[in-house]
């Protein structure tokens, strides 16, 4: 490994004293690209997280520009003193806090992004 994204990544963690409202891990994801050729450092999904924080509920888009398949887990937190209520998917309007992990105020919800999808919006709200 040359790269010292890890490193950047985990020093501003550190540097922050906590961890972001929502963030993707692992990341880079596991994807169809990085199963092929495992050696080649280029194996990262063109896809970006957007996340938006509003009174009472965080929301989540995640695209997927060139249409790979990737595996990883959107990771959220509810602001101090607050749990989570209730995680939509904005497009569908399906609960998905069933689906996900909850530990306090942490909310892990995994993500399988197929080819043919272009985005992911969820929205969690808390009390």
């Amino acid at each position: 490994p040359t790269g010292g994204i890890g490193l950047l990544r985990n020093l501003l963690v550190w540097l922050a004293g906590e961890e972001p409202l929502a963030r993707l891990w692992p990341y880079p994801p596991e994807n169809a690209y990085g199963s092929l050729r495992p050696w080649d450092r280029r194996d990262v999904p063109t896809m970006e997280l957007f996340p938006m924080l509003g009174e009472g509920q965080l929301v989540c888009l995640i695209f997927n520009y060139v249409g790979l398949a990737y595996r990883t887990n959107l990771v959220m937190r509810t602001p101090e003193g607050h749990l989570p209520r209730s995680l939509i998917d904005i497009y569908t309007g399906e609960e998905l806090l069933p689906s996900a992990t909850v530990e306090g105020r942490r909310v892990t919800l995994p993500v399988e992004m197929l080819p043919e999808a272009a985005y992911l919006a969820v929205e969690l709200s808390w009390e």
